[in-house]
């Protein structure tokens, strides 16, 4: 089979160079990265910012001109990011990964564990 190439926006160097990036012959997607584009405008963190918005409202438009797949790393567990992303056109989305799971699972384990030591701290 054939690779399937996707490219990962993280630096508004690249969405000011996107027609360019677009060219590239073969790309079959671009994918967002929301916390590190939000960080290149002075905004880390804030990918929810109108600024950082604007751009990812660029990239989108971008890509579908181009009939390219666009997407975004979202946050796990976050389904408000991931509809918000699905209405902006988003067609491809890496919902989990090994860190954001990691990191999700271990603070439900310590929210329950927390609970459950409450409950029982007097009989201690």
């Amino acid at each position: 089979g054939e690779p399937f190439i996707i490219i990962q926006v993280e630096h508004v160097d690249a969405v000011n160079n996107l027609e360019d990036i677009l060219n590239v012959s073969g790309l079959d997607a671009i994918v967002v990265g929301p916390n590190d584009l939000s960080g290149s405008i002075g905004l880390l963190g804030k990918t929810r910012h109108s600024e950082v918005m604007k751009l990812y409202d660029k990239i989108a438009e971008y890509c579908r001109s181009k009939g390219i797949l666009f997407g975004c790393a979202t946050g796990v567990g976050d389904q408000e990011g991931i509809k918000e992303w699905i209405n902006r056109g988003a067609n491809l989305l890496a919902v989990d990964w090994d860190i954001g799971h990691l990191a999700f699972s271990g603070k439900h384990s310590y929210e329950v564990t927390l609970g459950i030591y409450n409950q029982l701290k007097n009989r201690i």
